[in-house]
């Protein structure tokens, strides 16, 4: 009970405005095809979260930056992949901490994101995708709409072998620090071999390329339990938006 009125408290952290899954919200609406990513896009994230164990629980908050590098990285198997960074500076009762890890992907003419490898914070060397045969999954599928789910089974470079399950079931108008957007709200599932389960539901703005607020809970094999909810607060088409404005 403690556990789920944490995750309410997190909640008020957002001002979101009420709004019905499923619901047409504002006559621009989406029609969720993904942007293509290009090196310099960037994205600004801040989280708040809580960790327990047992009767334990600590707070934490976060803030992540999101960028989209010049240069690219070479699959075992001859894919040039795009670097997407991820920066993150944690604190909590604990101390501080900060942390980089790395997604190589490649995206299709339509849009859809395609992961070929990772290198997570906590490990020293790259995990490419070697299973299945493609050597990559779909992270997220475009052109996005409610109802469509995709379903990726793989096999990483270290062994690690895990299954995700991800479905659009509506689409929500919210109102962030970043902006009024909106949104496809994608519910993924995830669990890995070392004993990793995932439950996350994402707001995710096609024209920006990115959720713009999450909101997870993930277990551990090590029995930690994590609640956090982040929220997009800038991004560099702001200032290109601007920039447009001021030359007319």
């Amino acid at each position: 009970m403690r556990i789920l009125s944490a995750l309410c408290v997190i909640m008020l952290f957002i001002n979101a405005q009420p709004a019905s899954l499923g619901a047409t919200c504002g006559s621009t609406r989406s029609k969720g095809v993904l942007r293509q990513l290009q090196p310099g896009d960037r994205w600004g994230f801040i989280s708040r979260g809580i960790v327990g164990r047992g009767t334990r629980i600590l707070p934490f908050s976060q803030t992540r930056t999101v960028e989209v590098l010049s240069e690219t990285k070479k699959s075992p198997s001859g894919t040039e992949c795009k670097v997407l960074s991820m920066r993150t500076l944690t604190r909590s009762p604990a101390g501080t901490d900060t942390s980089t890890s790395e997604a190589y992907f490649t995206q299709t003419q339509d849009g859809t994101i395609l992961i070929h490898g990772r290198k997570p914070a906590d490990k020293p060397d790259i995990q490419w995708v070697v299973d299945p045969p493609e050597k990559y999954i779909p992270d997220v599928k475009s052109p996005l709409s409610v109802g469509a789910s995709w379903a990726n089974t793989y096999k990483m470079s270290d062994d690690t072998t895990g299954t995700q399950k991800s479905e659009v079931v509506g689409t929500h108008r919210l109102k962030i620090p970043a902006g009024t957007f909106d949104s496809f709200v994608i519910k993924s599932q995830l669990e890995e071999s070392d004993g990793l389960k995932v439950v996350l539901l994402a707001w995710y703005v096609p024209e920006l390329g990115t959720e713009v607020l999450t909101v997870s809970i993930a277990k551990t094999a090590e029995g930690l339990t994590f609640i956090e909810t982040e929220v997009l607060v800038g991004h560099s088409l702001q200032k290109t938006a601007q920039d447009s404005s001021k030359r007319r």
